[in-house]
């Protein structure tokens, strides 16, 4: 099955984010379309956390194929890790 989060009027899609599980506890989200007047606006971006919150909501995990989707894990997982290194040290220190 197919998921897919759009956004627009009926019968126009400026916006879309697709995913499907391709294998058991796995979600990969392999496609983004973002309308060129929306591009800039944090749109996409949006679409991912939402597709993500909801795959992990069902306690699986994200692999993505589309460019923008990796791009998107990659800096979020280095901001999450930067994070918990600075909390790491920051805790520490007050030890």
């Amino acid at each position: 099955m197919r998921n897919a989060y759009r956004y627009g009027k009926i019968c126009t899609v400026v916006a879309e984010i697709t995913y499907s599980e391709t294998e058991e506890g796995v979600c990969t989200i392999d496609y983004t379309e973002i309308d060129e007047s929306l591009r800039g606006q944090g749109i996409a971006g949006r679409l991912v956390e939402a597709a993500v919150a909801e795959i992990k909501a069902q306690n699986k995990k994200v692999a993505a194929t589309c460019s923008y989707v990796q791009k998107w894990i990659d800096d979020y997982v280095e901001i999450e890790l930067l994070f918990e290194e600075f909390f790491k040290k920051d805790s520490t220190s007050f030890a």
